[in-house]
């Protein structure tokens, strides 16, 4: 069964509530101060008390909360994995070998558009095609649970 109100809050150690309190004051302290450097870089430097909002209030306990600024921009590969360029590039090469093949063939003896040669590069290109897709469905799945989870 459950302990009542009453009794859990006896027990509940008095040591326990001062580092709750001294942690509670650490972080007011710390939200507030970040909530006016907020404050003030919106509002161009000018006076950070005269411009406090509830938005840069939010902005602070978010970024000191949860560990991570709400204002920071994915760079290139938070939104594509190093993975996803290299196959998008061996792709491209794979399928420009392939593509431009036959037109310089004709100094190779039976090397027309239907030779094997030419069908291995393409080959290898859908092979890193499937590899793209992949690696960045992944990334996308991903992306997409954390954000339904907050």
């Amino acid at each position: 069964m459950r302990a009542s109100g009453a009794e859990a809050g006896a027990a509940w150690p008095s040591s326990l509530d001062e580092a709750l309190d001294d942690r509670l004051a650490m972080l007011r302290r710390q939200i507030r101060e970040r909530a006016q450097e907020i404050s003030s870089a919106q509002s161009g430097g000018g006076p950070a008390a005269a411009g406090m909002d509830v938005s840069a209030l939010g902005q602070a306990v978010d970024e000191l909360l949860q560990g991570r600024s709400v204002a920071e921009r994915p760079g290139f590969f938070d939104l594509f994995p190093p993975f996803t360029c290299v196959c998008a590039l061996l792709c491209l090469a794979f399928a420009s070998f392939g593509l431009l093949f036959p037109l310089f063939a004709d100094s190779v003896a039976g090397a027309g558009k239907g030779s094997a040669l030419v069908a291995g590069f393409l080959d290898i290109a859908k092979i890193f095609a499937g590899a793209i897709v992949g690696s960045t469905s992944s990334v996308v799945l991903s992306a997409s649970r954390s954000r339904r989870s907050g």
